[in-house]
């Protein structure tokens, strides 16, 4: 489990160094390089879904002037739960979502987008791009998100009921419209 964490964070930040126009070999140097310290866990319930979130801080060896937070956050799922990250959403930075158990729908704001994912597949997201997403395969689903914002663990943080057990036993149902107060104040857009 520790590999696979390790390797998506670094696939996640070298996809966005990668992307950087302005980014080229001359300049990164020891400016550049981030250490990540790991900060706190928590794993809480929300409707039928289990979220187990950790943030990461940045410690900048070179630069201490430069600070940055990371997130990653595991979710559990039922099959066909219509759940939280169903709804279309929106944040603005990039997210990394790897399917580690199940088969996976992502909809997004155009149809033809929309697609099927199985395990040990990676999703990118771009920042501001609509998305959701349901597992539609058998038991349980899992998927990691890796993101450069502590926006969904803030979120999960102030809705989620605390939990120790990584196994679903509730079936509480959502109050979307307090969920759509919570994420906006946490830089997140429901869209439906």
């Amino acid at each position: 489990m520790k590999t696979i964490i390790s390797i998506l964070l670094v696939v996640f930040l070298s996809s966005t160094t990668a992307f950087n126009p302005t980014a080229n070999a001359a300049a990164l140097t020891s400016q550049n390089i981030s250490v990540f310290h790991p900060n706190y866990s928590k794993t809480v319930e929300i409707g039928k879904e289990i979220f187990t979130y950790q943030t990461f801080n940045t410690y900048k060896p070179f630069n201490s002037n430069i600070s940055q937070v990371i997130s990653r956050t595991e979710i559990t799922q039922p099959s066909g739960y219509g759940g939280l990250l169903l709804r279309k959403h929106i944040l603005q930075v990039p997210e990394e979502i790897y399917i580690i158990k199940g088969d996976y729908e992502f909809v997004f704001s155009e149809p033809e987008q929309n697609t099927n994912v199985s395990q040990g597949e990676i999703v990118s997201v771009p920042s501001g791009v609509p998305y959701g997403f349901k597992h539609v395969g058998r038991g349980e689903g899992k998927v990691i998100i890796v993101s450069q914002s502590d926006a969904l663990p803030k979120l999960l943080s102030q809705l989620g009921t605390p939990k120790n057990k990584s196994k679903i036993t509730s079936n509480n149902e959502l109050d979307i419209n307090k969920i759509v107060l919570f994420a906006k104040k946490n830089g997140i857009e429901f869209l439906n």
